[in-house]
């Protein structure tokens, strides 16, 4: 059940970032609506890292790289709820807007790739180069 959970608030914020905030035509929802959505889905997203990191040792939780892109996803969504939806002409806003889409979609896969056999195979691929790729950042 927490799987299916996690996919649907996935979603939910994927349909948030890249269908309801749309810049160049009038948005089909109100941005009221879309800030509740928003922290709806902040508060799953926050329940489940802070049950994540109670039930998890420290060093083998900041050592997961979904975790990482978990708590990335959560600043970028904080960060979202704290500029103006309705205008977008600031260079501020766009970029966050533009990283939140990012990691959205990428958070989804994530998500997807627990039903998928060759979407995981995908996935782990993705991580592991990831993973190899750190130590040279």
């Amino acid at each position: 059940a927490i799987v299916i959970t996690d996919l649907y608030v996935q979603l939910m914020i994927v349909c948030v970032f890249s269908f309801f905030i749309n810049p160049n035509s009038p948005n089909p929802v109100t941005s009221t609506t879309i800030n509740i959505i928003l922290i709806i889905c902040i508060i799953w997203r926050v329940l489940r890292e802070m049950v994540q990191g109670m039930n998890t040792p420290f060093g083998a939780y900041f050592g997961d790289v979904s975790n990482w892109f978990d708590i990335i996803q959560i600043v970028l969504i904080i960060l979202a709820l704290g500029t103006n939806l309705d205008d977008r002409s600031t260079s501020s806003s766009q970029w966050v807007l533009t990283f939140a889409v990012l990691f959205s979609w990428f958070e989804l896969l994530l998500e997807i790739h627990n039903f998928n056999y060759n979407l995981a195979l995908f996935v782990v691929s993705i991580i592991k180069i990831m993973k190899r790729l750190r130590t040279f950042v």
